[in-house]
């Protein structure tokens, strides 16, 4: 199963959310008492990096969620602005630009005392 790219990206931030989160966690309880020197810098360097990724992550999947909510609306908004055209120059009895065009009348309707009948 094929996982759509926002999918991706969500997943991925978890991911780097969850290894930031288990590395503070480890760093702070079981590592503790050995990390000294460098490898206390190297250590939360990492863990910091994983959580600056994840950042990154999520400010790239706000950018693209933005992107496609102002497509959705143009798109939204066109289509808005079609159906009024169409709906106005229907009402003034002409035909819409589409190709649609008005119905020919009927020559089987003749008006009889006023009214209209169809014949047979």
């Amino acid at each position: 199963m094929a996982l759509s790219p926002e999918a991706r990206r969500r997943f991925l931030g978890l991911v780097l959310l969850g290894f930031a989160g288990l590395m503070l966690v480890v760093g702070i309880t079981v590592l503790a008492p050995r990390l000294r020197g460098a490898t206390f810098l190297v250590y939360w360097l990492g863990c910091m990096s994983l959580t600056g990724l994840a950042v990154l992550t999520a400010l790239l999947d706000l950018w693209a969620t933005r992107r496609r909510v102002r497509q959705a609306q143009h798109e939204l908004l066109s289509r808005a602005i079609d159906d009024f055209s169409h709906a106005r120059q229907r009402a003034k009895g002409r035909a819409p630009t589409s190709g649609l065009s008005k119905p020919a009348a009927d020559a089987s309707i003749a008006p009889v005392s006023g009214r209209k009948t169809i014949s047979p």
